[in-house]
């Protein structure tokens, strides 16, 4: 047999559904501001979204569980309507960048793989073999041999100091 709620428990329930409704609702304008402040468009669907959930705030305050029910369905529809548009602004930023950087020979400004482009497979990374490992040895053993010189002017040995220090 179902438990059941006397009616200032089902008024204390619903307060709490109606707190937490406004509690997404804060998520929601927060992630706005923030995309805003990062200089992204955020789709009118969420502003919608927004305002369904204040009114499915407002009906639980009410006790109206039919219409909170209605205005959070509305809310979740345009939720996902919103991620769609956000997802197709971003493939379309992609595709933008993807365009430009053809130009680039699929790489970054840095000179990285785009990633827009393809995937990096790892083939780009360069390990260095003994050449270059002696090469390296070699130059850090001619800074260490110009510092041992202490004839060399003082702004020459800091700035040989400051080469080596990490090594």
């Amino acid at each position: 047999m179902p438990e059941q709620r006397t009616r200032g428990e089902l008024q204390e329930l619903l307060e709490q559904l109606a707190q937490q409704q406004g509690d997404l609702r804060e998520k929601l304008q927060s992630l706005l501001d923030r995309m805003r402040i990062d200089g992204a468009n955020p789709p009118d669907q969420f502003e919608g979204a927004g305002d369904s959930m204040d009114e499915a705030k407002d009906a639980l305050g009410e006790g109206s569980l039919g219409r909170a029910t209605d205005e959070q369905s509305r809310a979740l529809d345009q939720l996902r309507q919103g991620a769609q548009s956000l997802a197709e602004q971003m493939m379309e930023g992609g595709e933008t960048q993807a365009e430009q950087g053809q130009g680039n020979s699929g790489r970054d400004p840095l000179g990285r793989p785009d990633r827009s482009n393809r995937p990096d497979l790892g083939l780009s990374v360069k390990v260095p073999d003994q050449i270059d490992i002696q090469r390296a040895r070699e130059v850090l053993d001619e800074l260490r041999r110009r510092l041992g010189e202490p004839q060399r002017p003082a702004i020459e040995l800091d700035y040989l100091e400051r080469l080596i220090r990490s090594y």
